[in-house]
C-alpha cells in the first residue's frame, strides 16, 4: 500500500510547467505528429488488438482504428477534444472507439487491457515522469507496446527539476525500474523545435514555408551524431513495454499542494 500511495502521488502533473512552442503551434505540431505516425508503423505491436492513444492527431487516431480492434482516446485538452471528435463524428460505434476527457493520469483502465500505447508529450507533464510510465506498464499486456514523446535534458542532467518540461533520461529510468521496460531511447529532433522556439518566430510566414522550415530542421537533426543530440534538450521517441518485476520502491520528495 505505501508503494502504490508513492506512486499515485507521483502522478500528480505540474500545472507551472510552460509548454514548449511546438505544442502551441499547429503546423509545429502536424508535422511532429506526421513523423510519430511513420514511427508507430515502426512499432512491431499485434494488429486487431485494444490500443490507448493519449493526446493523438487524428490521421493517428485513424491509423489505429484500421490496425485495432477497439481505440480508446485521451485527451484533457478541451478544445482539442471537441476538434477530434468531430472529425470523427463517421466512427459512430462505442465498440470501435472510446473518448476520454481527463488528464491521463486520473483514468483508471484495467490492468492488462492493451496491446499498444501511444502517448504523446503526456510524461513530460508529471512531477515523475517514471512513475506515470509505471502506470502505462500495468496496463499493457504482458506482449504490448509502447511508444512515447516526450522531450528529454541533455544526457548529463541527473534529475528533474520542477517546472522545467524537459526530463532527465537517468532519472526517468531510475523511477520506471521495475515497472516498465525500457527497450529505446531515441533523440530525434532538437534545433528549431526544442531550443529555438522556430514555431513562434515563423508565426507570420505562410503554413507551407512554416512546415517546411520545420521539415528541414527535422533533416538537419537526423544528420546529427548521437553523441551531439545528447549533449541538448531534444525531442525523443521512448519505446518500451511491462516488466516482469518490482523494481525498488520509489522515494520522491514531492511539492506540497
Amino acid at each position: 500500500m505505501v508503494r502504490l500511495k508513492r506512486e499515485i502521488e507521483g502522478l500528480k502533473r505540474d500545472e507551472k510547467k510552460a509548454l514548449p512552442a511546438y505544442l502551441g503551434d499547429d503546423v509545429g505540431r502536424t508535422v511532429l505528429d506526421r513523423h510519430a505516425e511513420r514511427r508507430m508503423m515502426e512499432i512491431p505491436f499485434e494488429r486487431g488488438g485494444r490500443s490507448l492513444a493519449v493526446s493523438p492527431s487524428e490521421s493517428q487516431v485513424r491509423l489505429l482504428l484500421q490496425n485495432s480492434s477497439h481505440v480508446s482516446v485521451v485527451e484533457n485538452d478541451p478544445e482539442r477534444l471537441t476538434r477530434l471528435m468531430d472529425s470523427l463524428k463517421d466512427v459512430e460505434d462505442v465498440r470501435t472507439l472510446t473518448f476520454h476527457s481527463k488528464p491521463y493520469s486520473e483514468i483508471s483502465f484495467e490492468r492488462s487491457s492493451f496491446d499498444f500505447i501511444i502517448s504523446l508529450d503526456d510524461l513530460n507533464w508529471y512531477h515523475s515522469p517514471g512513475n506515470a510510465v509505471r502506470k502505462y506498464g500495468r496496463e499493457l499486456k504482458v506482449s504490448g507496446l509502447f511508444l512515447g514523446r516526450c522531450v528529454l535534458t541533455r544526457e548529463s542532467e541527473e534529475t528533474n527539476l520542477p517546472g522545467e518540461w524537459a526530463i532527465s533520461e537517468r532519472e526517468f529510468k531510475r523511477e520506471s525500474d521495475g515497472g516498465f521496460r525500457t527497450d529505446v531511447v531515441q533523440r530525434f529532433s532538437a534545433t528549431g523545435i526544442v531550443l529555438g522556439g522556430m514555431a513562434t518566430r515563423l508565426n507570420a510566414l505562410p503554413s507551407w514555408v512554416r512546415e517546411k522550415a520545420l521539415r528541414g530542421t527535422m533533416r538537419l537533426d537526423a544528420a546529427l551524431s548521437t553523441e551531439v543530440l545528447e549533449g541538448v534538450p531534444a525531442l525523443s521517441y521512448i519505446v518500451g513495454g511491462k516488466a516482469l518485476g518490482f523494481g525498488t520502491v520509489f522515494h520522491k520528495d514531492l511539492p506540497e499542494g
